[in-house]
């Protein structure tokens, strides 16, 4: 019986995965953002993912590479024997709790351009430090200083004394218009 659970929860861990790097793909891979708001200054945090990026919004322990993951995922031809719960410092126990809280959310969280987002900058939570963190109340996603995803969290973990309001997102066309709009000469 602890086998068939182990083996319906890494099936939904597939289907979660499969289903998230479509999303992760159209919203993350396909773009690049700049966002804005008075607590990243006036030159804005740049977002942009890597294909090796999605496993750790999952919080898998991989047996292939990450950039394999992420296409046997989009491919459709993720196997449940391509993953595991071991990581190191954490028990079996603590990393299935975390991808439960992941995959829940994720597909959520993978749509997140399309939600009014608050941001710190320098999060820290637990053993989690990132460059900088977005938020909408359902999620926290952590992103390293080159602009990558690094970890996707439960709930709103932002410190309510240091978020502020994500003023202005950009992608990647909006971002190449916004910089000839401050060339032009305004006369």
């Amino acid at each position: 019986m602890d086998d068939r659970k182990i083996n319906s929860f890494k099936e939904r861990v597939v289907k979660a995965s499969v289903e998230a790097s479509k999303l992760y793909k159209k919203y993350f891979l396909d773009y690049e953002y700049i966002i804005f708001s008075d607590s990243l200054g006036t030159r804005g945090q740049k977002i942009k993912a890597e294909k090796g990026n999605f496993m750790h919004l999952i919080g898998i322990n991989s047996k292939v590479k990450p950039v394999t993951f992420f296409e046997k995922c989009i491919n459709d031809n993720l196997n449940a024997s391509d993953f595991d719960f071991n990581k190191k410092y954490q028990s079996e126990k603590s990393v299935k709790g975390s991808v439960r809280e992941k995959i829940k959310i994720i597909s959520d969280a993978m749509r997140m351009f399309d939600k009014e987002l608050s941001v710190e900058k320098n999060f820290v939570k637990n053993r989690v430090t990132c460059s900088f963190a977005t938020s909408e109340n359902t999620f926290t996603i952590g992103f390293v200083e080159s602009g990558r995803p690094m970890t996707l969290m439960r709930n709103n973990q932002l410190d309510e004394q240091k978020r502020n309001n994500v003023e202005i997102l950009l992608k990647k066309e909006e971002i190449i218009n916004f910089i000839v709009l401050f060339m032009e000469p305004l006369i």
